[in-house]
């Protein structure tokens, strides 16, 4: 009965962001630098917050979780903003480092890379600084990867099965409304239902979703080895790591958009639908490493092949690119 809840308030919630889009004129606009060709109500990410907070109302989550769905909430008031105003990069970063630094404070810090043969990697006096960093570098990774129909969507729910196929039962519900959202999203955003586009508001919302996620997992229950969770992370930091050497390699600015990403490729080779195919089937790929490494508990190889895949990726991605 509460996911039926769920249900009907994503859509609810959907169809109002539509109308307030409408009213105030909140679209996404054509450009050089997207693929769509018409402006596009961009405010859905708005209703992710009724439903995190009805989520808070159904299930009582316990402080920890509460405090970071607020968080989370906060980042996407901020992305809101953001698609309005369009804040310069510092005011942006300023902004996002906010509740960063709230949920180390609140929360938890990467305190440990993880045991390794009986020997921990611990960060020490680093973990406060190397926290931020991955938070900050993540939200915008997945803020980075939003550029294609279905795409965040699908990548989101893909990574939110990992966490489930990992964690227990306890902490499903957790997750869970967030799926069915983004489910009800994907009917919007490919157009089945009145199309629009979740917006920073939902890109940066998710992505600080996803990597406060791995931290609470890893470093405060320790259901997840760090080795094991990166694969859930694997495809969106490959290609925020690989655009922007691509962009330093040919001497462009690393903060301006372009359609030079993975999926723009494989679009102009092939279609979007198939574009949107193959990176979701990459995307679960590199999950389904994560779970076989995880059931053979090896870390130190996960780790190794984690940097080698990279390097793999980064030079079949400058291979992409057209001379």
């Amino acid at each position: 009965m509460e996911y039926i809840s769920i249900i009907i308030a994503s859509i609810i919630s959907l169809y109002l962001t539509l109308i307030i889009s409408k009213s105030f004129n909140l679209y996404d606009l054509p450009s050089k630098e997207k693929i769509h060709l018409k402006k596009i109500p961009n405010s859905a990410g708005l209703a992710s917050i009724l439903i995190i907070l009805i989520s808070i109302s159904i299930f009582k989550y316990e402080n920890l979780f509460q405090i970071n769905f607020y968080l989370m909430i906060l980042i996407m008031i901020i992305g809101f903003l953001d698609d309005i105003i369009n804040f310069r990069i510092l005011s942006k970063f300023i902004l996002i480092l906010i509740p960063t630094l709230l949920f180390t404070y609140n929360i938890s810090e990467i305190d440990s890379l993880g045991i390794y043969k009986n020997f921990e990697f611990k960060l020490g006096h680093f973990s406060g600084f190397f926290t931020v960093g991955c938070i900050l570098l993540f939200t915008n990774a997945v803020n980075y990867i939003d550029g294609l129909d279905g795409l965040l969507g699908l990548l989101s729910i893909v990574t939110f099965l990992y966490f489930i196929i990992l964690i227990q039962p306890y902490y499903y519900p957790t997750i869970i409304p967030l799926i069915i959202f983004l489910l009800i999203y994907l009917l919007f955003n490919f157009g089945i239902l009145p199309k629009q586009f979740i917006g920073d508001a939902g890109s940066l919302g998710f992505g600080f979703g996803i990597a406060s996620y791995s931290i609470i997992y890893t470093q405060v229950y320790k259901i997840i080895h760090p080795s094991i969770i990166i694969w859930a992370l694997a495809f969106y930091v490959y290609e925020f790591f690989s655009i922007n050497t691509i962009r330093l390699m040919k001497k462009k600015n690393i903060f301006k958009r372009d359609l030079n990403f993975v999926f723009n490729h494989l679009a102009n080779k092939y279609n979007k639908t198939i574009s949107l195919f193959l990176c979701i089937i990459l995307h679960s790929l590199f999950c389904l490493n994560g779970l076989i490494l995880n059931k053979l508990q090896n870390y130190m190889l996960s780790l190794f092949l984690f940097f080698l895949f990279f390097l793999i990726y980064l030079i079949i991605r400058i291979r992409l690119e057209p001379k």
